[in-house]
């Protein structure tokens, strides 16, 4: 929350030496992602989602995985893998929170294809 992003991966990095078990953790995982994208990995990043989403350890984070993923994505003008992950969430869980989160995710990947297209 103080946005000591180069302090809490480091701290991260140590819990999951000391826990190993919660390597595979969704919220590990989320935690791990907003310091690498807040260290300017979002590369890293999108390893880390795409392994949390493998390892589908509890469905019930899926959609947030998703939703941080196709935000990634979309900051890495990689707008059909964005698209992509919109389209599950929205397929996969219907009126949730994720899913009005990313109705607006893909507002802004058409605004972005409207911007490119001649």
């Amino acid at each position: 929350s103080q946005r000591l992003y180069r302090e809490s991966l480091a701290e991260l990095d140590q819990l999951e030496w000391d826990l190993p078990e919660e390597r595979a953790s969704p919220r590990m995982n989320l935690l791990k992602v907003q310091a690498l994208v807040g260290n300017n990995q979002p590369r890293k990043a999108v390893v880390c989602l795409q392994r949390a989403l493998i390892a589908d350890v509890d469905a019930s984070y899926t959609p947030a995985l998703r939703l941080e993923l196709a935000k990634i994505y979309l900051s890495l003008n990689q707008l059909a893998q964005a698209k992509h992950q919109v389209t599950l969430i929205r397929k996969e869980s219907p009126w949730t929170q994720e899913e009005i989160e990313a109705r607006k995710v893909l507002e802004e990947i058409e605004r972005k294809i409207g911007e490119a297209s001649p």
